[in-house]
């Protein structure tokens, strides 16, 4: 009723190009391995009959082999019920298919210039995917070479150091061992350059952003201690640096001509250690900060600047991942100048006023406790 009055015309037309459907010459191949190749289906279709053309979908896993006659496309078919189809070692199945028009032909033609286009770049990026997985391959062996050397350094430098009664775990804990008292091991406090290299923290590969160091905060700061680390006489410091070494480039020199002895950068990353060694700006130290101060227990500082990358409560189970530790260490051997020393401390924390509750706390224990009149006197 709603189409009363109106004429309707319906026009049914045929493709050309579609007219033997009917009649299939067309084998569509399913369940292929994902990386078979036109070259390796034309050799499978070219067993049944001859090929016309071959068209693979990359990625899915499917293709069709189109013949010259039906009777090659039905030979393809049934030949799968007397044995297995096989296509680059994989088991695949078949069944009759659309043979792909002209215009799909072209999509894939050579005269086609959108498709040798892609083909091209195709090319040339899986080239360069090659030769860069070749450079990373070969880097990240030269590393671990370098990084096997440096900790065998450390097991010919420990060699002669036999500690073998002390519990090491009790060590590297800070005071906790999971014997107790069952422990067959002396707990005693050990300098941790003493540890043995495979109880020490030593890692390959910095993971820390290198685009990170040239933050305008740590730029910022770097102008602020630059200024302030030519006020103390001593010209000596520490410093947690990266691999590009922008805090030791902004203290060089000043108005103490400050060089590359003077400043020591401690880093436990082998790929930094020797980045920053290679810059020749400072005294690059392979391992942690607390090793540091207890390798040279009488050394005194004119400044520090412990830029971590973590909050001040981390490694409550790792003595060397502790900045606590390295601060308790730094007062204990008394490391800091008594004509002057500038400390700095940067801390990674979600809140700035429980930061800094917490480090007044730490600073005012150690201003109470017996440790800071033992190590910077009465009247310090």
């Amino acid at each position: 009723g709603v189409l009363k009055g109106w004429k309707i015309l319906i026009l049914i037309m045929a493709d050309p190009e579609t007219e033997e459907i009917e009649r299939p010459k067309a084998v569509h191949v399913r369940r292929m391995h994902k990386k078979t190749t036109k070259q390796e289906l034309v050799a499978f279709g070219q067993k049944f009959g001859n090929v016309k053309s071959v068209n693979v979908w990359y990625g899915f896993g499917q293709g069709v082999i189109e013949y010259f006659s039906t009777s090659e496309a039905a030979a393809a078919v049934a030949a799968q019920k007397d044995s297995v189809p096989l296509v680059r070692g994989k088991e695949v199945e078949l069944g009759f298919g659309i043979p792909l028009t002209n215009k799909q032909r072209f999509k894939e033609d050579i005269r086609n210039p959108d498709y040798v286009s892609k083909e091209v770049r195709r090319c040339v990026n899986d080239i360069l995917n090659l030769v860069c997985d070749k450079e990373a391959r070969q880097r990240a062996q030269l590393l671990r070479e370098q990084h096997n050397a440096l900790l065998k350094q450390h097991r010919a430098d420990e060699a002669g150091d036999d500690k073998s009664d002390i519990c090491w775990e009790w060590v590297m804990t800070g005071g906790r061992c999971y014997r107790g008292r069952l422990c067959r091991f002396r707990h005693e406090v050990v300098p941790i350059h003493l540890l043995p290299s495979r109880f020490r923290w030593y890692s390959r590969r910095d993971n820390f952003p290198a685009s990170r160091e040239g933050s305008p905060y740590k730029n910022k700061m770097n102008a602020i201690l630059s200024k302030l680390i030519d006020t103390v006489p001593n010209k000596t410091g520490v410093v947690l640096d990266g691999s590009t070494c922008s805090s030791v480039r902004a203290f060089a020199g000043g108005e103490h001509d400050r060089g590359p002895k003077d400043i020591t950068v401690p880093n436990v990353c082998t790929e930094s250690f020797l980045a920053i060694r290679d810059t020749g700006l400072c005294q690059a130290y392979h391992g942690s900060l607390r090793a540091l101060l207890d390798s040279s227990p009488t050394k005194q500082y004119g400044f520090l600047y412990l830029d971590y990358c973590c909050c001040l409560t981390a490694g409550r189970n790792a003595v060397e991942k502790s900045p606590i530790q390295d601060v308790t260490t730094l007062f204990r051997h008394a490391q800091c100048d008594r004509t002057g020393c500038i400390l700095c401390l940067s801390f990674a924390a979600p809140d700035p006023e429980k930061l800094a509750r917490q480090v007044f706390q730490m600073f005012s224990t150690f201003l109470c406790s017996e440790l800071y009149f033992t190590s910077v006197g009465a009247t310090g």
